[in-house]
């Protein structure tokens, strides 16, 4: 039979090695070449070593290998190799790389390590707070040198934490938005509660929360995990700021919750409700008051204290209308109405900030006050035009025109005045020279500026209120520190009504 090449398959089994003559020659050799001492060494080694040298003289010539199907991988592996050694290898760097311990955050931080403020106003980043107002939140009072204000160590952008409002479920029923600015600023910093460890409503292991409620918004802090302080007593450094603009006196509540800390051994520990331990009070008048760092016991016992700083900014502008201090004075002349023609009357006025005051020009403000021109809805300060044929004062370049509107005035005044022609609800003033009227101007349109910035012209909100005097005799109780003015305007009552309201309009002979 001829000899072929024969070509065999690598997928099926080979054949068993076939015996040779001279491969127990070369075995022979090989034994003979190991000496006495390599024998008394080999009993010598140790288990491990035996298997390794076990294989240095392995009896035989070369292995011969089998190339078979392999059966260990499934389909699915088969078909993604390479996605499956690129995971393996991924994973395995990350068990490799991963930490071994948890990190939690640290207190008054949220989980970028940012503090945490809270604010009910419309900004929505620190940084678009006015700089007067950011400088006076950051600058911390002087007994609490040690305690450093974490804003100050922070140089990115903070974000606001916004509060809930309490009964609002659908848009008609919730408050209209006020679109002036607000006229103080209420400032609470929570930094740490420590409580004794013999109250029964406190746990050893457990959180501790904070919430602020001022009106219908509420701000709900972080848990943050009570720490062992000493034998019997725990600590929880909060370190959270509270922010509320506010634009009359109102009540601050303080509220301190504590919740179980769950552990393996409590299964249903995680499901256990929060408990209030006490909440404190906090008197908010819109008047300006320096930070004071204070310790608050919460209950008749000493079970939790906190230490918190709180205090009022007032920004300057609305300084000046709550102060009410005169800005400028100076003799005026105005157009007046008589009883049977117009004519000008001569004054000695001051200008304050919610109120124009008129003396005798002789006696100055040594006699009585004459008149009282309310400026709750002055708007601005102008020169009439000269070349108008039709206008219905003549003041001449010197002259002014303050323009109120239509709430000025008394509605039964409104109702004669707007069947006169030519009704503008304009107070004509004309200054002795050149140099006082552009001094008039100046004072009348810096009035006007904080009038239009802090009130809410919407719901006719009365500035007149907006003192040291009114508030004090209110006894900053929280309640009726307006007027009810603006309900005048909203509702249709009888002539006879308007008078309790004389105080808050101003008189119909000086308006044109």
């Amino acid at each position: 039979m001829p000899d072929y090449p024969t070509v065999k398959n690598p997928l099926l089994p080979s054949p068993p090695p076939s015996r040779r003559l001279g491969s127990g020659a070369s075995t022979s050799l090989s034994i003979k070449g190991l000496s006495s001492a390599s024998f008394r060494n080999f009993f010598s080694r140790s288990f491990h070593q035996l298997s390794t040298a076990g294989t240095q003289i392995r009896l035989g010539g070369s292995t011969h290998t089998r190339i078979v199907p392999s059966t260990s991988l499934s389909s699915d592996t088969k078909k993604r190799p390479s996605l499956l050694k690129k995971e393996s290898v991924s994973v395995s760097r990350s068990l490799s790389t991963a930490p071994t311990t948890v990190k939690t955050s640290a207190a008054g931080t949220n989980k970028n390590g940012d503090p945490v403020v809270h604010y009910n106003g419309p900004y929505d980043t620190l940084d678009q707070l006015p700089d007067e107002k950011l400088a006076w939140i950051k600058r911390e009072p002087v007994s609490a040198e040690g305690l450093r204000h974490p804003l100050l160590d922070c140089s990115e952008s903070i974000v606001f934490r916004k509060p809930i409002t309490r009964s609002q479920t659908f848009p008609l029923v919730q408050q209209p938005i006020s679109v002036a600015a607000p006229k103080a600023t209420f400032y609470l910093r929570v930094i740490q509660i420590a409580s004794q460890n013999a109250s029964k409503l406190i746990f050893i292991e457990c959180y501790f929360r904070c919430s602020v409620q001022v009106d219908n918004c509420i701000c709900s802090g972080e848990h943050i995990v009570a720490e062992k302080c000493g034998k019997h007593n725990i600590q929880a450094n909060i370190d959270e700021t509270f922010l509320f603009d506010i634009d009359q006196p109102t009540n601050a509540t303080l509220k301190v919750f504590t919740q179980p800390k769950p552990s393996i051994f409590k299964v249903r520990a995680h499901s256990q409700e929060e408990t209030m331990i006490g909440k404190e009070e906090f008197k908010v008048s819109v008047q300006s008051s320096d930070k004071v760092l204070r310790r608050i016991i919460l209950g008749s016992n000493l079970a939790c204290q906190l230490l918190v700083i709180y205090g009022t900014y007032v920004s300057s502008g609305a300084q000046v209308l709550l102060d009410n201090n005169c800005i400028y004075a100076g003799y005026i002349t105005v157009y007046i109405r008589g009883r049977v023609t117009p004519k000008w009357e001569r004054f000695w006025a001051a200008l304050h900030g919610t109120r124009l005051l008129l003396y005798d020009f002789e006696y100055k403000d040594t006699r009585p006050l004459l008149y009282e021109i309310p400026l709750d809805f002055f708007v601005h300060v102008s020169h009439p035009p000269t070349d108008d044929d039709e206008r219905q004062v003549d003041v001449g370049s010197l002259g002014l025109a303050l323009q109120f509107t239509e709430h000025a005035l008394n509605k039964h005044d409104l109702r004669y005045l707007e069947e006169t022609t030519l009704f503008e609800c304009r107070m004509y003033v004309l200054p002795d020279s050149m140099s006082m009227s552009r001094d008039w101007e100046q004072a009348f349109a810096y009035v006007a500026s904080l009038l239009n910035r802090y009130r809410d012209m919407e719901n006719n909100q009365s500035m007149s209120s907006l003192s040291y005097e009114t508030a004090s005799s209110l006894e900053l109780c929280g309640s009726g520190y307006y007027s009810e003015y603006e309900s005048v305007f909203e509702s249709d009552k009888e002539d006879d009504d308007d008078d309790d309201f004389e105080g808050n309009t101003v008189p119909s002979k000086f308006m044109w």
